[in-house]
Parts: structure tokens; sequence; C-alpha cells
């Protein structure tokens, strides 16, 4: 389905006005890239016995902007969202996101697999544990996000392949889930 830059203008003006209700309503909210965090946290949720992850950002954070917990199931996420300026500027638009785009998910599932000598953050850390110690249930998942509120260009679509083939065959060796 190929939509029209009308419903393109209006997609990006209600999520502009989504995201700005949320920076004013929480002020733990610092800016409009943490606001689209936030909306895709709920969006993704395992629920509300979860524990949240937000923003484990910051110097090395492998690419993850976000993590929920519950039991043995993770969610792992990496937003990409044009700054606001470019929205606002670019109306009618959809942002195009090269293979740069595919360099922070590979990071982190490189490091939460095992694969990575890289020296995370606490935060990150923290994550690693709880994967670790979850690893060899039975209901062990763990869903990686990539969300993108643009598009991927061609070569970015082709990484982005590559990547979940990569951990398609990864999933038969461990009990990892390709998402």
């Amino acid at each position: 389905m190929t939509l029209t830059q009308n419903e393109i203008g209006k997609g990006i003006e209600l999520l502009t006005n989504n995201l700005e209700q949320l920076q004013d309503e929480e002020p733990e909210v610092g800016d409009f890239h943490q606001a689209f965090e936030v909306y895709c946290i709920r969006k993704y949720s395992l629920g509300t016995s979860a524990t949240t992850q937000h923003n484990p950002g910051g110097k090395h954070d492998l690419g993850i902007d976000y993590f929920l917990a519950r039991q043995s199931k993770f969610h792992v996420g990496q937003c990409k969202i044009p700054e606001k300026d470019w929205l606002e500027a670019n109306p009618e638009k959809i942002k195009l996101f090269g293979p740069a785009a595919i360099n922070d998910p590979r990071d982190a599932l490189r490091y939460l697999c095992g694969d990575s000598q890289v020296t995370p953050n606490d935060r990150v850390r923290y994550l690693y544990s709880l994967v670790e110690a979850s690893r060899s249930k039975e209901d062990f998942s763990l869903e990686f996000f990539l969300i993108v509120f643009g598009k991927l260009n061609p070569r970015a679509k082709d990484s982005f392949d590559e990547l979940k083939d990569t951990y398609k065959t990864k999933k038969s060796q461990s009990p990892l889930s390709a998402a």
C-alpha cells in the first residue's frame, strides 16, 4: 500500500503531536527522541509486571534504547526517528536511514549473545546478567526491535536482512529468537 504525501503528512503531524503531549505530561521525558522511546516501550510492552529500563543509553549503551524483561522473556529496542526539526521542515517526506542504522542492533545482539568483548555500561551489563540467568530456561526468548519512523534505504535493508539471517542461524544453535 502506497501512502499519499497528504497521508504521510497527517501521520507525521499526529505522531509529533502525540510525542509533544507525552513530553508535556511526563517531566522525566527530556526530549523528542526519548518521547519516541516511551511510545515504543508502551507499544511493545510485556505488561505491568515487566521490569522496564528506559534509556539505558549514554556511553557504552551498545545501541540499546530500552529493554523490558518478564520472567524469561526479553524485549530489547533501538528507536530511530528523525530530529523534530527535520520532520517539521519535511512534513510530507519519509526519512531514509542508511546502513549505519543497523550498527546499533548488530552491536547489541553480538554482546547479548556473548559474541563481543566490548565494555558496556552498568545498565547493559545488568540486562546481560538477566539474559544469562534465563538463557537455559525452556521459555526463554529474546526479541530485538529496530523501530524506525521512516524507511531503510536499500543498502540498510540488505544489512538488516543479513543481520536477521545471522540470528536465525544462531536460533537453531541456541534458544535465541529472531524478531
